[in-house]
C-alpha cells in the first residue's frame, strides 16, 4: 500500500486499472530512416565547448535518440527526436548546441540537417524564440527567417510560412505551450535546447530546486511527444551516434522493467540494471499528466514486496533490483510534494538514519538566531530532531523571509551507486513560507536533525538580521557547544537525549555523529578544544583569518564517493558502528592524528591559484602533513603516509623525470613539496600562500602553465633561493620568463640531489 498511497497522493495518478495498453510496444519503428536523414554525412559529434548538457530521454512509440554518451547502465541520451502527428521535434540537452558547436564542421552540418529534417524540406523558413541571434547569423546563407521573438505568443505560427521554430530558452505558459503543440501537430517543426539540471538550481517559492517534471516548460511540450529532458548530467566529450549503434529507448526499458518486477517469463534484451536506470531517468522527468507509464509501473510495484527490498540491517538494495530501485525512486518523488500531514515514515528509516526510542517526548522549543550566526551562513544547529513521518511546526517572531528549514545532515545522493546501504536520498530543505496562521509545517519520511539556513543575502552582510523561531513536535538531540558554560554543565544530562544523532560544536568545526558514540563521552571540552585547534590550522598555514563559517563533518554508512569526501559537509563513513566514532577518540587523535580527516578538510582549504593539473590530491596534503605535526606531534618528513613514497623519487629520476608520470602519482608529487618543507620548514609556504592572497585578483594565474610558473616564483621569493633547477630536476615545466624572474637568487637543490 505504501507505493499506491504515496503516488496517488503526490502524482494524482489514475487508478492502476486505467493503464491504456500494458503490453510491449514496437518502439520507434521508423527511427532508422529519420536518423539516416539527420546524420547524413556526419561522422562524429561531441560536447559543445565546455558545457555540461543534460539528459534527453526517448520513451514514446515515435521518439528516438540521435546521440548518447557513455555506455552500460550509465549511457545517457543527449540529442533526441520524435515525430508527432504531422510534425517533428528535435531536442538538445543544452542551449549551447545552438551557440557554435566547437567540434569541427560536423556540428554545424548536423544543425543544418536537423532544421531541414524538422521542416521536411530543403529550404525552410525559420523563426527564433527567446534567442538564437548568433545561430541565425550563421544560418542566414542557408535559410530564410521569419524573425526573432521573446514571447511564444508573438510567434507567427499560422499563415506566415514559418516551417521551423528554434526555441533557445524562456518559459512559455500553458497557453503558449498549447500553441507550439498545435504548430507541430499541423506539420511544423521545433528544435529546442535547454539545460534541465541547470533549471533545477533555481529555487521555487517553497525553497526547493525547480522540479523538471512539473516546472520545466519544455517538458510540458515534448512529454506528449515521447521525449523528456532528465536530471542527469552528460559530461562526456564524444557521443555515440544512432548511425553506428543502437541507442537506449526508455519505452523498451519500461517493458523490460515491468517484466523483471512481475516475474514475466522470457529473456529480456536489456539487463536489469540498465532497464532500471533508464526507467529511473524517465520517471524523474515525466510530467505528472502522463496517464500511461506512471500507472503502469505503479501497478507492477504494487504487486511486489517493495518494503522488504529497501536497505536494512545486513541487506543492501542493488541498482539491478528493479522493484527496489524504482520503488524507492517513485516513493522519494511522491513524498517530495506530499503535504506534511500525509507524509509517512519510510520503510527502513528506523535502520537509517535511525529510530527514536518509544516514549521519547516531543517538545516545543524557542530558538534565537543571532545576526552573527546569520552572517556566517551554513546550517545552524538546533539540537532538535524530527521523527520519521512526523510533522514539525515552525513559527517565527518578526518574520522569516528568506530563511529555510533543513531536516537531515546526510545530504549525499546515492542514485548513481551500484548498490545502496541506505535510501539514496534522505534529506530535505524547504523555504519557510508561513500559512495565514503564521506557521509552517514540514515532515520528512526519514527524519533527521533540524537546522535553520539563513537567507543568501544575509551571508557576510553587515546588516544581517537575526531571527526567533518556535519549533514544535521535535525530539531533543545531544548537543554540546564549546565555550557555553551551560552546555558543559548540563552535558551528562544532554548526552542522554533520545535522538539517534548528536552534534558537537565549536567555532571552527561541527561534528555530526551517532548518539551512541557520545553516550559515554565525559570530557567534550577537551575534545572540541582539539577540533578547534585543528580547524585553526588550515587558515594558519594559508596565512589568513579563520573563516566565519565553521566546517562540518558528518558520519554516514554510505556516501556518494570514496571513503570520505570534501565539501560542506565533509562526508565520511563511520556510522556503521553506532557506538563508536574515530572523531571522538581523543587519545588516538592526539597521538596519531587522522590523515583522512586532515586530507578532506585540506581539499576545502586548497586554492586553485596554487593547484595545477596533477596536484589536486597533493596540495591538500600539505595540510595533512601540517596537522599531523601540529595535532599529533608527527614530524612531516616522518609522517607514516610518506614512508611508502620516499623510494619513488629515485626511480622517477632514473626514468627521466617525465612530468606525465609525476602528475599521475600524488605520493611522488607530494615528495617534491615535502622535501622543501623538510629543509626549510613551513614558513616559506605560509609566506607564499600569503603572497597569493595579497595579489590583485587580475593577476591570478589561470592556466596550468601560469600556475606552475607562479608557484615556482612565489616559493623562490619566499625562500630567497632559485628553485628553477629544482623544478627542472623534477620535470615540472617552467617558462624561461619565470626562470628569469628568480635568476638573481642562489640556486638550490637538496643535498642528496647534488649541486644544481
Amino acid at each position: 500500500m505504501l507505493i499506491s498511497v504515496c503516488l496517488s497522493i503526490a502524482l494524482a495518478l489514475p487508478s492502476p486499472g486505467a493503464l491504456g495498453g500494458s503490453g510491449p510496444t514496437p518502439w520507434a519503428a521508423e527511427a532508422g530512416d529519420h536518423n539516416e536523414a539527420l546524420l547524413a554525412n556526419i561522422t562524429a559529434l561531441g560536447r559543445p565547448g565546455n558545457s555540461i548538457p543534460g539528459e534527453v530521454v526517448a520513451f514514446g512509440e515515435n521518439s528516438f535518440l540521435v546521440a548518447s554518451a557513455g555506455g552500460g547502465d550509465g549511457e545517457r541520451g543527449v540529442i533526441g527526436a520524435a515525430t508527432f502527428h504531422r510534425g517533428r521535434v528535435l531536442v538538445f540537452g543544452h542551449s549551447s548546441f545552438f551557440g557554435g558547436w566547437g567540434a569541427g564542421a560536423d556540428g554545424e552540418a548536423f544543425l543544418l540537417n536537423s532544421i531541414r529534417w524538422a521542416a521536411g524540406k530543403e529550404q525552410p523558413r525559420v523563426a527564433f524564440l527567446a534567442g538564437g541571434h548568433d545561430l541565425a547569423a550563421r544560418l542566414k546563407v542557408h535559410f530564410a527567417e521569419t524573425g526573432h521573438y521573446q514571447r511564444c505568443a508573438d510567434l507567427p505560427l499560422r499563415g506566415s510560412g514559418t516551417d521551423v521554430v528554434v526555441w533557445v530558452g524562456g518559459a512559455p505558459d500553458e497557453e503558449q505551450i498549447g500553441r507550439l503543440s498545435a504548430f507541430v501537430k499541423g506539420g511544423g517543426g521545433v528544435l529546442l535546447g535547454v539545460c534541465p539540471w541547470g533549471n533545477q538550481q533555481i529555487w521555487d517559492g517553497q525553497g526547493r530546486g525547480k522540479n523538471i517534471r512539473t516546472d520545466l516548460s519544455q517538458n510540458q511540450l515534448i512529454g506528449e511527444m515521447g521525449l523528456v529532458l532528465g536530471d542527469a548530467t552528460v559530461g562526456d566529450a564524444a557521443y555515440n551516434l544512432a548511425s553506428n549503434r543502437a541507442l537506449p529507448h526508455a519505452g523498451q526499458a519500461m517493458d523490460a522493467a515491468v517484466a523483471y518486477i512481475t516475474g514475466s517469463e522470457g529473456e529480456q534484451e536489456i539487463a536489469p540494471g540498465s532497464a532500471a536506470s533508464q526507467v529511473a531517468g524517465l520517471l524523474r522527468a515525466l510530467p505528472a499528466s502522463d496517464d500511461r507509464f506512471l500507472p503502469r509501473i505503479q501497478s507492477a510495484l504494487e504487486a511486489s514486496s517493495f518494503a522488504e527490498r529497501v536497505p536494512g540491517p545486513g541487506h543492501k538494495t542493488r541498482k539491478s533490483d528493479v522493484a527496489g530501485h524504482l520503488g524507492m525512486l517513485l516513493a522519494t518523488e511522491a513524498w517530495r510534494d506530499t503535504p506534511a500531514s500525509r507524509v509517512p515514515a519510510a520503510p527502513g528509516a528506523d535502520f537509517f538514519p535511525g529510530a527514536i526510542p518509544s516514549g521519547a517526548l516531543r517538545i516545543t522549543r524557542s530558538l534565537d538566531v543571532t545576526p552573527e550566526e546569520a552572517r556566517q551562513g551554513g546550517w545552524i544547529s538546533t539540537g532538535l530532531y524530527a521523527g520519521p513521518g512526523e510533522v514539525i511546526r515552525i513559527s517565527a517572531t518578526g518574520g522569516a523571509a528568506g530563511w529555510k528549514l533543513r531536516i537531515g545532515a546526510h545530504k549525499d545522493k546515492l542514485w548513481h551507486k551500484d548498490s545502496w546501504s541506505r535510501w539514496p536520498e534522505i534529506t530535505l530543505e524547504r523555504q519557510l513560507v508561513m500559512d495565514p496562521g503564521g506557521s509552517f509545517e514540514v515532515a520528512s519520511p526519514f527524519g533527521g536533525l533540524i537546522y535553520f539556513v539563513p537567507p543568501r543575502n544575509a551571508v557576510g552582510a553587515a546588516g544581517a538580521n537575526g531571527a526567533s523561531f518556535m519549533v514544535a513536535g521535535a525530539v531533543e538531540a545531544p548537543l554540546f557547544r564549546l565555550g557555553d558554560p551551560a552546555s558543559a554543565k548540563n552535558w551528562k544530562q544532554r548526552r542522554a537525549a533520545p535522538a539517534p544523532w548528536a552534534e558537537l560544536v565549536c567555532d571552527g568545526m561541527i561534528l555530526t555523529i551517532p548518539s551512541g558514540a557520545i553516550r559515554e563521552l565525559d570530557d567534550p571540552v577537551a575534545l572540541m578544544e582539539y577540533w578547534q585547534r585543528a580547524a585553526d590550522c588550515y587558515p594558519e598555514l594559508r596565512g589568513e583569518p579563520q573563516p566565519a563559517r565553521a566546517e562540518r563533518m558528518v558520519e554516514d554508512i554510505q556516501i556518494s564517493a570514496g571513503w570520505m569526501h570534501s565539501g560542506y559537509p565533509v562526508m565520511t563513513h563511520g556510522a556503521e558502528r553506532a557506538d563508536h566514532s574515530a572523531a571522538v577518540d581523543l587519545d588516538t587523535l592526539t597521538t596519531a592524528g587522522n590523515w583522512g580527516y586532515f586530507h578532506e578538510f585540506g581539499h576545502n582549504a586548497q586554492k586553485r591559484e596554487w593547484t595545477f593539473s596533477g596536484t589536486g590530491e597533493v596540495t591538500n596534503n600539505l595540510f595533512s602533513l601540517y596537522l599531523g605535526e601540529q595535532m599529533a606531534g608527527i614530524e612531516p618528513w616522518n609522517n607514516p603516509w610518506l614512508a611508502g613514497q620516499k623510494d619513488k623519487p629515485a626511480e622517477y629520476f632514473a626514468k627521466g623525470s617525465k612530468f606525465s608520470d609525476w602528475k599521475r602519482s600524488p605520493g611522488l608529487a607530494l615528495m617534491m613539496y615535502a622535501t622543501i618543507q623538510r629543509d626549510f620548514g613551513w614558513e616559506p609556504f605560509q609566506t607564499a600562500f600569503k603572497a597569493y592572497l595579497e595579489a590583485p585578483a587580475a593577476e591570478s594565474p589561470k592556466t596550468d602553465a601560469q600556475k606552475q610558473d607562479r608557484w615556482m616564483t612565489r616559493m623562490s621569493q619566499a625562500l630567497e633561493r632559485d628553485l628553477g633547477p629544482y623544478f627542472e630536476y623534477w620535470g615540472v615545466p617552467i617558462t624561461e620568463a619565470a626562470r628569469g624572474e628568480v635568476a638573481h637568487f642562489e640556486p638550490w637543490m637538496p643535498e642528496e640531489y647534488g649541486k644544481p
